[in-house]
């Protein structure tokens, strides 16, 4: 309550203003799609021949047929003889012993053929083994295989628990996760000038929730002054939140209270329909997610700044951060409101005197305007899309004031940019 300071919360799992059933079970019951990104509480093993639910590789010293490969060497030890099962074209810069003759690349051979490979043969990258060929693959010395979420296992898979798994994710089967850790807007208003809140997995403030910072201060009670010296502090010190503006009409100058910055980041971040999430004038709230972001709120920061970005987090780095697939997502019905404010007051000689704000900032994809090594602003590797419909106002403010004895008013402005990347 002393004013400033840096409240830094930082969690494993989920994070959740409002309530989220699905998040804070730690249950994912079979072909429910996930709400945000979560953390794979046990492992989950994929047949072959089931649909992959996630993004997953694996080692493998069997050529899989009917994908292109990468470069491979054929394990001639393991298997130094093939009989085809169907007809095959040599590759091209490729020896193979057919029957006793030696060919190369363009020769067709016919089913039933056995054939030997030249020891260390590589296959070049992009070769295709036809399963009507080689039904059981090829011995080769081991590989990445790389495959995509959506296609069916060609080979068994193990999603290892620890695993972010990403929201929109849904499994064939029942899986559990680190549940949620729940929040209440009363967090932000605990006295910090700045609120740092992010979570490994997703982070979600649910439909219609409403987020508030400020910061409250200490002021005596009314009885302060007639309780003794040694007194506890709580009964003569009392939490209060001064009025957004304050008057000082002898100056004849208006003054903001001080506020407090708000920072959400997350593996995936969600702001729901309705929600909204406030700020004093002239301070910042910061969105940021490793993968998806998706806002469908409110943003309120007069005459400071909004940014919406991509930027790592935990097990998603920098490399990974707003990478293929994701967007910063603004829906059609977003209000992103940074525009100054203005406000006036009477002296005490009845002249009005007032405060213009300045517009704002709005920053999607681009926290600044520095640029990376290649000399290109340093921008978000994720798609940014604003829908038709979602407002964004960064303009300024403007008021009528009385400028001194025998004038009678003059008209204050200012403005400020929107900048997207």
């Amino acid at each position: 309550m002393a004013g400033g300071g840096t409240l830094t919360l930082q969690a494993p799992a989920p994070v959740v203003f409002g309530a989220n059933a699905v998040l804070e079970s730690g249950v994912l019951e079979a072909g429910t799609r996930l709400p945000a990104d979560v953390v794979l509480g046990e492992a989950v093993d994929i047949a072959v021949g089931m649909r992959l639910p996630v993004d997953a590789y694996a080692s493998v010293t069997t050529a899989v047929p009917d994908r292109p490969l990468p470069a491979v060497t054929v394990d001639t030890v393991t298997q130094p003889e093939v009989v085809l099962a169907g007809e095959w074209t040599v590759p091209d810069n490729v020896w193979v012993n057919a029957d006793g003759n030696w060919v190369t690349g363009g020769t067709v051979l016919a089913a039933g053929t056995r054939m030997q490979f030249l020891g260390n043969t590589r296959l070049p990258a992009g070769t295709v083994l036809p399963s009507s060929a080689f039904p059981q693959g090829l011995a080769v010395y081991p590989y990445a295989l790389t495959m995509q979420a959506g296609e069916i296992a060609p080979v068994a898979v193990t999603v290892p628990a620890g695993q972010v798994i990403p929201r929109g994710t849904w499994f064939d089967q029942a899986i559990t996760f680190d549940p949620a850790l729940k929040l209440d807007a009363g967090l932000l208003r605990t006295g910090f000038a700045d609120y740092r809140i992010g979570s490994r997995a997703g982070l979600v403030v649910s439909e219609g929730m409403e987020l508030a910072t400020e910061m409250p201060l200490l002021r005596p009670t009314a009885d302060a002054f007639l309780r003794s010296s040694d007194s506890a502090l709580s009964t003569v010190l009392e939490a209060w939140t001064p009025p957004v503006v304050g008057e000082d009409p002898t100056a004849g100058r208006l003054h903001l209270r001080a506020g407090a910055d708000l920072s959400l980041h997350g593996a995936s971040l969600d702001i729901g329909k309705g929600a909204h999430i406030r700020v004093d004038p002239g301070q910042r709230v910061e969105l940021a997610a490793a993968r998806q972001l998706v806002m469908d709120g409110t943003i309120t920061a007069p005459g400071g700044e909004i940014s919406l970005l991509s930027a790592p987090i935990g097990m998603v780095d920098k490399a990974a951060a707003g990478g293929t697939g994701v967007s910063l997502w603004v829906g059609k019905h977003p209000v992103l409101d940074a525009a100054g404010r203005a406000w006036t007051a009477f002296d005490a000689a009845g002249r009005r005197y007032g405060l213009a704000q300045d517009g704002g900032a709005i920053r999607i994809g681009l926290d600044d305007y520095g640029i990376d090594v290649k000399d290109v602003p340093d921008t978000s590797r994720a798609m940014v899309v604003i829908r038709e419909g979602a407002r964004l106002d960064a303009s300024g403010a403007a008021a009528t004031v009385d400028l001194a004895e025998g004038c009678r008013h003059s008209r204050i402005r200012s403005r400020w940019p929107v900048t997207a990347a």
